[in-house]
């Protein structure tokens, strides 16, 4: 991965493991039912589903095109949309979480309300924060220092702390070293980066989304089997994928939907390698599909597709990638929300597909788009 980023006139030291081609996503993120960016000025717009208050504009109503998430006390430099709430990292180097927190996903160890304005993740004052990941109802953030630290559900393991629980607040986890370069939250699991390569998951494992070759629910850190080392990570809702060193892409766990894009529909507790993908510079994960981005500036995409979220102008599911047609300009980021993507051409140009009943895809409507379309400015 490139080492250094420059992004909104500051200087982002990232300590990623070796490629200087393999890109991350920091500025468009895309949740079950929303989407977020950070524009230029480093404001943050959201839309979409707003039920919850994901969209963090002092409102519970869904909105079709983006509104400014009000409340934020510093320009944001990353941001992670989860399930049905959203979290930023500032200039400042603190988190702040908004919309749903019936199971602590705002980190303030209350679960009886949501919140439609931005609030500070108590526990993490102290620490300077480089990354963090939103999952279906928990977050993880990952200190410069190296460290992990999770909130939120905790009902499957995937905070990681050795226990199971309704909800907690922020918690390290202590069983692993302080070498992760990345953190990527699925909806009830977790994974994480080490410096040499190396991927460790834990959390649910009902379709072996953990790779550690069982189906045994882990709430400790367990290495996945059989990987080669990796440079970049992202977990869906019940599968995960990795770059690998040599850029190629390898998936495990659910693959019902083919989204494993191995060109079957086995699921796998194991990695296998997804097929037609070559000199992959960025990958994300969704609900049930997955995107990645080549060297050539190829988009495709796998797995489910009932609501057109591969961009192919189909609705038919598919086991191996997909290309998305009609992209005139270099993608720098793609966002694999529940059902629908989204990618960011540059400058603040935003185009999205799939599914599209809360206006997720930013252009005004509400209507189903099997192929991309403009979010509005």
């Amino acid at each position: 991965m490139f080492l250094t980023v420059i992004l909104l006139g500051i200087v982002l030291i990232l300590s990623f493991w070796s490629s200087k081609s393999i890109r991350t996503s920091m500025r468009l993120s895309a949740g079950w039912s929303h989407t977020c960016f950070i524009n230029d000025l480093g404001r943050v717009l959201c839309w979409g589903n707003n039920g919850s208050g994901q969209l963090g504009d002092g409102t519970f109503t869904s909105r079709s095109a983006p509104v400014p998430v009000t409340g934020l006390d510093a320009q944001a430099i990353a941001i992670s949309a989860g399930k049905y709430f959203t979290c930023a990292l500032t200039t400042v180097g603190g988190v702040k979480c908004w919309g749903a927190n019936d199971v602590g996903q705002l980190g303030n160890a209350v679960s009886e309300w949501s919140s439609p304005l931005p609030v500070t993740i108590h526990g993490l004052e102290e620490d300077k924060i480089q990354s963090i990941s939103a999952g279906g109802s928990h977050a993880c953030a990952l200190t410069q220092t190296g460290k992990v630290k999770c909130w939120g559900f905790n009902g499957r393991g995937q905070l990681g702390m050795g226990r199971e629980s309704k909800f907690e607040s922020v918690t390290e986890i202590t069983q692993l070293n302080e070498n992760i370069i990345s953190i990527a939250a699925g909806a009830e699991h977790t994974c994480a980066l080490t410096r040499n390569g190396t991927v460790t998951c834990w959390g649910d494992n009902q379709f072996g989304q953990l790779g550690d070759g069982t189906n045994e629910r882990r709430p400790l850190p367990v290495d996945v089997i059989g990987l080669p080392p990796a440079v970049a990570i992202s977990a869906g809702k019940n599968h995960t994928c990795a770059i690998s060193h040599n850029k190629k892409v390898y998936c495990w766990g659910d693959n019902r939907y083919g989204q494993l894009g191995n060109g079957a529909t086995e699921v796998s507790s194991r990695p296998v390698e997804t097929l037609d993908l070559i000199k992959v510079i960025l990958i994300d994960v969704g609900g049930q599909h997955s995107c990645a981005l080549t060297g050539d500036h190829r988009l495709a995409c796998w797995g489910f597709n009932r609501f057109g979220q591969l961009g192919n102008g189909k609705n038919a599911d598919s086991k191996i990638p997909s290309s998305v047609p009609s992209i005139s300009r270099p993608i720098l980021e793609i966002a694999a929300g529940g059902e629908h993507t989204c990618a960011w051409l540059g400058h603040e140009k935003i185009i999205c597909w799939g599914s599209n009943s809360f206006g997720q895809l930013g252009n005004g409507s509400t209507a189903q788009q099997h192929l991309p379309v403009n979010v509005l400015p």
